[in-house]
């Protein structure tokens, strides 16, 4: 095992990321394999970064079996050497039957999914392999059997057994399992609800490298919420966040550029950014595109953005989007699909659905 391996085993991602590019510059596959593994999870810094993750693994694939057997899983069907993951597949269960928590994860990730037509997905066994290897104390099983757990992917919810497994990995410093802790603790999630708590979790997944924590305490210490008020705090946090690509944290420094009261207001810069965080997938960057629309009286445009982000399950977006079929803004005028939209927005927590509800007898 060398040095980034054993690293990034124990959990010490800052320093095995450090040790992997340099044993990856020295030709080592399972180096390889692991900095795809940092793309394909968002682990530290890096993002989460699919297309970079399957060019790691396929750098790394001749020479390690478990890089091979990722690599198969973004390739296309005729791009599969058959033979050649077959023989990975032997090797990495040869691992897996010899301990390996490392092999067993890999395993996990194959039989998730399968790689169509050459192997079947099989989930009752992926979900065995991340359980044994969750078991054996590797962070990376721990974390993701745990966020399958809170969210009753492929297997049963169990929200108080996620969030246990959650804490393991984030007892361990890994950034993004005390991310989602973090929101365990906010929501009151598999376990009793205690912001301060979950505001230090934050904190540490920010400090261990995982910068989408920058935005929620942003927005804490923007809003006054749990943290003593402080704008530039705020500021500073979604910056952060937005020079790493984050598209909330684009959106939310766009405000900060518009509002010029913490930083020089530069509405051009504002607008560029609130354009890259939508089609980065931000609803609230939808929304603050679709409110400049209303304020410029192209309320067709606006009533565009309002659904593309209450699509996306967004209260203020679906509020907006049943306030302007009610209204007749930028659509025709349809209270019938408007009550649908409030109703969406009040069942998600919006006062002001319920309150338009109720007003017009919806």
């Amino acid at each position: 095992m060398t040095q980034g391996e054993m690293l990034y085993t124990e959990g010490r991602l800052a320093e095995a990321w450090e040790a992997l590019q340099r044993e990856a510059k020295e030709g080592s596959g399972r180096a390889m394999y692991c900095i795809g593994q940092y793309y394909l999870f968002g682990l530290g810094e890096s993002g989460e970064k699919p297309a970079e993750a399957a060019a790691w693994f396929r750098r790394g694939a001749p020479s390690d079996p478990m890089a091979r057997v990722m690599e198969a899983l973004f390739l296309r069907l005729e791009a599969v050497d058959r033979e050649a993951l077959t023989e990975a597949v032997s090797a990495v269960e040869k691992d897996a039957e010899a301990g390996s928590a490392e092999a067993l994860f890999c395993l996990f990730a194959l039989y998730s999914t399968g790689v169509k037509d050459v192997i079947e997905a099989d989930v009752p066994r992926a979900q065995l392999c991340c359980a044994r290897a969750a078991d054996a104390g590797f962070w990376q099983a721990e974390m993701e059997l745990g966020l399958r757990l809170l969210n009753g992917q492929s297997i049963p919810k169990n929200a108080e057994k996620g969030a246990m497994y959650l804490k393991r990995a984030a007892d361990k410093g890994i950034g993004k399992a005390e991310y989602h802790l973090a929101y365990c603790c906010l929501a009151g999630e598999g376990t009793e609800k205690n912001p301060s708590l979950a505001v230090a979790y934050y904190q540490k997944a920010l400090r261990h490298g995982y910068f989408h924590a920058a935005v929620e305490l942003g927005v804490y210490y923007e809003m006054g919420v749990h943290v003593k008020q402080d704008r530039k705090k705020a500021c500073q946090l979604y910056k952060r966040a937005a020079d790493r690509g984050d598209a909330e944290g684009r959106a939310h420094y766009a405000d900060c550029l518009l509002a010029g009261d913490v930083v020089k207001r530069n509405p051009r810069q504002a607008a560029a950014l609130y354009q890259e965080a939508a089609k980065g997938g931000s609803a609230y960057a939808l929304v603050r595109l679709g409110e400049t629309a209303f304020n410029s009286g192209d309320d067709g445009t606006a009533f565009r953005y309002f659904m593309e982000a209450a699509q996306m399950g967004m209260p203020a977006a679906q509020y907006l989007t049943g306030l302007c079929l009610l209204q007749g803004r930028g659509v025709s005028a349809d209270r019938r699909a408007a009550a649908v939209w409030l109703r969406k927005a009040a069942q998600n927590g919006s006062r002001e659905a319920g309150q338009l509800l109720m007003q017009f007898g919806l």
